[in-house]
């Protein structure tokens, strides 16, 4: 009797997870194809006075190649923790094991994994090591991972995003993290806060905003959500060429939005991208953050959530990402909310109402 009830549970259990296996390898074969593609296409197509780079990211991983004339191979490159401290929350011993028996090995320039491929390289067998990089290494789902390629100007440092920053240490292919990134050539130099921050419209002092000090009972939550849901607002029905986002900045910590297909994608502020807020970040306010539908830290620098536009209003999600900074954060409108932007680098000052 025992031995046919294992037998049942082990028929459920495959019937349950077969499906689940047969998308990943759906998935996967997807995924082989774009990224072979991509590599036949761009880096064995070498272009005078341009780099090819072929990116695989999901979240903050990626799997990275470069073609240059400056180079006598395709140098290869995966996220590593140096430039992603938070990466340390997935990067066991046993995932990092993975990424070396693929050859690719900890390159003290960025603290990168990278290893160096003949240029000759069938594109399909490359395309299986990144995948398998992603996947063993870092966990990645197939079914999410985005493939880039394109050319560059050729440079001796090219352009990366900065140390914590979204997929830091990866060349920068990416419009939203040009105030981040810079001609880094190691890590030292990805270290220093980035000199220019793009050219943004100075804040403008906005209309007067009541504070605790002038009004006894101001709540920031109702103050600033009519003025926070048209940001949301914005930026979900902008047309993605133009880069829509926004940051949500305070004196202690931030939260950072972003359309995502049908939904809202965004980040809250943690320790691994600000190490200051440490003590800061109790259980209890991290017990906020979950509630508020946010995951910690790991293949993304900061926490993480994704509000999808049927389930998640405007004014929904404008009173979370307040309560957010009201509650983990400490933000009380003291100061100034500002919201940075595409096209405001400095901030613009939002009203209360």
């Amino acid at each position: 009797m025992r031995l046919l009830l294992l037998l049942l549970a082990l028929l459920t259990f495959s019937r349950l997870t077969a499906p689940a296996m047969a998308d990943d390898a759906k998935d996967t074969e997807a995924l082989r194809q774009k990224l072979s593609q991509a590599i036949a296409g761009t880096l064995a197509q070498p272009k005078p006075d341009r780099d090819g780079i072929v990116t695989a990211s999901e979240a903050n991983i990626y799997a990275q190649c470069r073609q240059s004339p400056l180079l006598t191979a395709w140098r290869c490159e995966t996220a590593g923790i140096a430039m992603q401290p938070s990466l340390r929350l997935i990067l066991s011993r046993k995932r990092q094991d993975a990424l070396s028996e693929l050859g690719l090995q900890i390159d003290e320039t960025f603290g990168n994994f990278a290893m160096n491929m003949p240029t000759d390289t069938d594109p399909e067998a490359l395309a299986d090591i990144l995948i398998r990089a992603l996947i063993d290494g870092y966990g990645a789902d197939p079914g999410k991972v985005k493939v880039d390629a394109r050319y560059l100007p050729t440079q001796t440092c090219p352009i990366r995003t900065g140390w914590t920053q979204s997929d830091a240490g990866a060349i920068n292919i990416w419009p939203s993290m040009k105030s981040v990134s810079g001609p880094f050539c190691n890590l030292a130099e990805a270290r220093q806060p980035p000199q220019d921050m793009g050219a943004g419209s100075e804040a403008s002092p906005g209309p007067p905003i009541p504070t605790p000090a002038n009004q006894r009972h101001f709540d920031i939550v109702t103050a600033y959500t009519p003025a926070v849901a048209r940001e949301l607002a914005r930026i979900r029905t902008a047309d993605t060429k133009d880069d829509p986002w926004f940051i949500l900045d305070t004196a202690h910590g931030y939260v950072q939005c972003a359309p995502d297909d049908d939904q809202f994608y965004c980040e809250a502020a943690s320790a691994e991208s600000v190490p200051e807020l440490k003590p800061w970040l109790t259980p209890e306010r991290k017990d906020v953050l979950h509630k508020a539908g946010y995951e910690d830290p790991g293949r993304h620098q900061n926490y993480v959530a994704h509000y999808p536009y049927k389930s998640f209003g405007d004014v929904k999600v404008a009173v979370l990402l307040l309560s957010v900074l009201r509650d983990v954060y400490g933000y009380d409108g003291a100061t100034l909310l500002r919201a940075v932007d595409a096209q405001h680098a400095k901030g613009r000052i939002l009203a209360t109402e």
